[in-house]
């Protein structure tokens, strides 16, 4: 039997992804895999991590094929990021 869940935004799904994230796992997560990939399940909380995105996201997956997601990179501000800071300017 097929499992109704609610629809959420992407807005909705990263609060849920943070809250759970910083009120249950980041003070465990950041002193033993600082650097790694986490995946959290949104509606049931389980979390997996790795290496790489790739890993934590297969792992979840693994577990929960239906799980809703929320990535991070534990002990950053952000799993990623973007633009060309710090390279240097042709002239």
């Amino acid at each position: 039997m097929a499992v109704i869940r609610e629809q959420l935004t992407n807005k909705e799904i990263v609060e849920r992804g943070r809250r759970l994230y910083d009120e249950k796992l980041r003070a465990q997560m950041e002193r033993e895999n600082s650097g790694q990939f986490i995946v959290v399940d949104v509606f049931s909380g389980d979390y997996a991590i790795g290496k790489r995105d790739i890993d934590a996201i297969n792992a979840m997956l693994a577990k929960r094929p239906d799980a809703l997601v929320f990535i991070a990179r534990i002990g950053q501000d952000a799993a990623y990021t973007f633009g060309a800071s710090g390279m240097g300017r042709s002239r």
